[in-house]
């Protein structure tokens, strides 16, 4: 399953009627947690977040001791700050979408990735003149996140819409550690053959209901805390049988981690407290951003919830 890009998170946030979750709202009694580490080097203090980019509304607010450590925070910093709707609409036009009157993408791919992709999008209830306005990589990305949308999931309820809730509540300013529009630009800076690759793998997951099943494993490793559970995902991704889902896999969560850790090293230099919140595929693996910021001489250590009482 592609990775849920932050950017097309905002787009979808910024278009969504559904209510955002209130960062004050009332608690219930819940297990899920997510994952939190805290990383020290000398003065330079951050809580890292692992993000679900969709979720549902009861799995908000965190538990107490969480949020007592987010309002502890001076900045939070997201991927992409998801309530700027004006730079995802530029964005958007810009990079993910052919020009008015240029030929759709149902002229552009092969009649046998057309036909799927059709039946992929009556799957998901996306009306076919709204999907050959846009490049094969932001189809393949609206796709996944549909189908979220068929299996309860929204984006109205990730965790970055929960943070941007708390930041305007608050009064604590939003930092971001790649914006919206570069991350566009990295997707559409792919080779066409490799966007097309990208669809073809994400509609086929939704059809053969692969991209379904990865989702609830992941919403549920997220839940449960379970670090095991993302371990042997991104393995299970990085050794996919499937060149475009490992190619994904290293451009959308390796490939951009190493600069992730040089953009969060680089703001905790003026000693405020950070809580840095980015997607939780890219806090795992040898190369995720925990071990690189340990390799920067931070020590990292998780942050385990008590119980809300």
């Amino acid at each position: 399953m592609p990775a849920l890009l932050a950017a097309l998170l905002a787009l979808c946030a910024a278009a969504s009627n559904a209510a955002t979750p209130e960062a004050g709202a009332a608690p219930e009694a819940r297990a899920r947690h997510g994952f939190l580490w805290e990383a020290r080097k000398g003065e330079r203090h951050a809580l890292l977040m692992g993000t679900l980019h969709v979720g549902l509304e009861s799995d908000y607010p965190p538990d107490r001791s969480i949020r007592q450590r987010l309002d502890a925070v001076d900045v939070i910093v997201l991927e992409a700050d998801i309530s700027q709707a004006r730079s995802a609409e530029e964005a958007l036009r810009a990079r993910a979408m052919y020009a008015p009157g240029a030929p759709g993408l149902d002229t552009r791919i092969d009649a046998g990735l057309k036909a799927d992709t059709q039946r992929a999008l009556e799957r998901v209830g996306f009306p076919p003149e709204s999907a050959w306005r846009m490049k094969p990589w932001m189809l393949g990305s609206t796709l996944v996140v549909l189908q979220a949308a068929k299996l309860g999931y929204s984006p109205a309820y990730s965790t970055e819409a929960y943070l941007v809730s708390l930041a305007g509540d608050s009064g604590k300013p939003i930092a971001e550690l790649e914006g919206i529009d570069a991350q566009f630009q990295m997707m559409d800076a792919q080779p066409w053959n490799e966007q097309v690759d990208g669809l073809r793998q994400a509609v086929g997951s939704i059809l053969d209901g692969e991209a379904a099943q990865e989702l609830k494993a992941l919403v549920a490793a997220w839940r449960d805390s379970d670090t095991a559970a993302m371990n042997e995902y991104q393995q299970h991704e990085r050794d996919s049988s499937d060149p475009a889902e490992r190619r994904e896999f290293e451009r959308m969560i390796a490939g951009r981690n190493a600069t992730m850790a040089e953009s969060i090293d680089r703001l905790l230099q003026d000693g405020r407290s950070y809580l840095v919140a980015v997607g939780s595929l890219h806090f795992f693996g040898a190369d995720g951003l925990v071990e690189r910021l340990r390799a920067r001489g931070y020590t990292v250590t998780p942050v385990v919830p008590g119980p809300d009482r």
